[in-house]
């Protein structure tokens, strides 16, 4: 019911979005082809973190399996959230853990484990997105790339842990508050806000 409230709430931007996102795609933009390795070097790195986030957790994601995973089984299992005497890690704010309880279900695992890798490419959109605002695209590419580069970030796009939502959400926030400085003199620059939301989802 909140996923279909929230859905009803950005109906508009949700559609303004896809039209951006169509209009650039079908642009007269001219083809750069020394941009073809990173797109090459995405489309690998996006196809290998897929392939490691759809498949079962393992030993190696000790997290996962102890808490991250385990605390929402347990309240799907029981079918209310409640209290976990036995695991001091219940008693911690969750916020990705809701989104793994939405995962597990609706399917298992493997869909839990998708919200954590499309934080991490969130954040490697936020990051290009930032770079090309005040640098341009070479630097916002650049930037995406070394990114998703790093082998812990890949590594971590495949498991169900909370780091790369840490990241999304402290980037965003440093992001919107650029934004706000830009137009702070602007009356009613709504950035401020938006800074001080992704500060309490970090």
């Amino acid at each position: 019911a909140l996923l279909c409230l929230l859905g009803l709430l950005g109906w508009r931007h949700l559609l303004r979005l896809t039209r951006e996102m169509t209009g650039a795609l079908r642009g007269p933009k001219r083809w750069r082809w020394a941009a073809l390795p990173l797109l090459l070097f995405f489309l690998a790195a996006a196809g290998f973190t897929l392939i490691g986030a759809l498949a079962p957790a393992t030993e190696l994601d000790y997290d996962s399996l102890v808490y991250h995973l385990a605390i929402p089984k347990a309240y799907v299992r029981d079918g209310r959230i409640h209290p976990l005497p036995w695991l001091s890690h219940s008693n911690f704010p969750f916020t990705m853990e809701m989104l793994y309880l939405l995962g597990l279900l609706l399917r298992d695992q493997s869909l839990a484990k998708l919200f954590h890798l499309a934080c991490g490419w969130l954040t490697v959109c936020a990051i290009f997105a930032f770079g090309r605002r005040w640098w341009g695209a070479r630097a916002g590419a650049l930037g995406a790339a070394i990114f998703a580069a790093i082998p812990l970030v890949a590594w971590e796009m495949t498991l169900a842990y909370n780091e790369l939502a840490f990241a999304l959400y402290a980037f965003l926030a440093i992001f919107a508050l650029s934004r706000w400085w830009e137009a702070r003199q602007a009356e009613g620059s709504g950035w401020l806000w938006v800074a001080s939301l992704m500060c309490g989802l970090t």
